[in-house]
């Protein structure tokens, strides 16, 4: 008997979403760059990905292949579509620069991201020193200014639209003096982002 088709027809239907899922997490764990974990939940397990260093540059040597001959899997079995609901279960996080400064990474804003919604925690380095209680974010549909004593002090044009009307936001004190302001948001729709800030408003001091 084949040990492929044995191992095949022992799969059941959630297995070989699972199996799907897998390869489709390791695949963008390989490739992609604007995030820093993929998490994926499906009925036997939860899959997880994470990329812990910066991304090959062209210049660099190829990505190493990703064998999945183990799986019993063939060309048919990788070609059907993935479940319409699948996608819906992604969660992508990352970081980004919250100075407008070239080649400046202060990771200052940590983002996330599902089907649905957008949060960011920020930690913006001007800020250092300032009350949390003095702080606020205003939001309209693609931006995001950070207020101090009601003067706006820091602005962000969004990767996509949100619903301001579902909008969130916190403020707290912070380690070292550096206050931690949290935002999150529902889309306004199903479009990925990839990422939170577009870029940095001109009118931002810090």
């Amino acid at each position: 008997m084949n040990t492929a088709a044995s191992t095949r027809r022992s799969l059941s239907a959630d297995d070989g979403v699972c199996l799907l899922m897998m390869i489709f997490v390791a695949c963008v764990a390989a490739v992609t760059s604007s995030f820093t974990s993929v998490s994926i939940v499906c009925p036997q397990r939860q899959l997880h990905a994470r990329r812990l260093v910066p991304p090959r540059s062209s210049a660099e040597s190829p990505a190493p292949k990703i064998s999945v001959k183990d799986l019993g899997l063939t060309m048919d079995d990788v070609m059907q579509s993935f479940p319409e609901d699948m996608l819906q279960e992604v969660v992508t996080s990352g970081y980004e620069s919250t100075s407008r400064v070239p080649g400046n990474t202060d990771q200052g804003a940590a983002w996330t991201e599902s089907a649905e919604t957008v949060a960011v925690t920020l930690t913006v380095p001007g800020l250092r020193g300032q009350p949390a209680a003095s702080l606020s974010i205003e939001a309209t549909a693609t931006t995001l200014t950070l207020t101090a004593w009601g003067r706006a002090i820091w602005s962000c044009v969004l990767r996509g639209a949100i619903d301001p009307n579902t909008a969130s936001m916190s403020a707290e004190d912070g380690v070292a003096m550096l206050p931690i302001l949290k935002f999150s948001a529902r889309k306004a729709g199903a479009r990925r982002w990839g990422g939170f800030i577009k870029a940095i408003g001109e009118d931002s001091l810090l």
